[in-house]
């Protein structure tokens, strides 16, 4: 278990899993370098984040043919019906 805490006063208290109750653990206390919480989010933010996967060299080739490839037209109402009311209609 590792936990990242912000000291406020002189003592500490942390809560420990279940698992841990009866048992002896150490605990080490070290103190941290200055970061802030934008910085440690970055951080896990840039570790999370898988690389790209490579194009195969018919998609590059594609791609600087057309690079507008994977554009998409849009849409005109994109809270309207995917397809017309009629053709919804029974046939009789």
């Amino acid at each position: 278990m590792e936990t990242i805490q912000t000291v406020t006063g002189p003592i500490l208290a942390i809560k420990m899993p279940p698992a841990f109750q009866g048992k002896q653990v150490k605990i080490v206390v070290t103190p941290m370098e200055s970061t802030t919480d934008e910085d440690e989010f970055a951080k896990r933010r840039r570790e999370g984040i898988m690389e790209k996967p490579a194009l195969s060299p018919e998609l590059r080739q594609r791609l600087l043919d057309n690079p507008d490839l994977l554009k998409t037209e849009g849409y005109d109402d994109p809270f309207g019906p995917a397809c017309p009311p009629e053709d919804w209609e029974a046939v009789s």
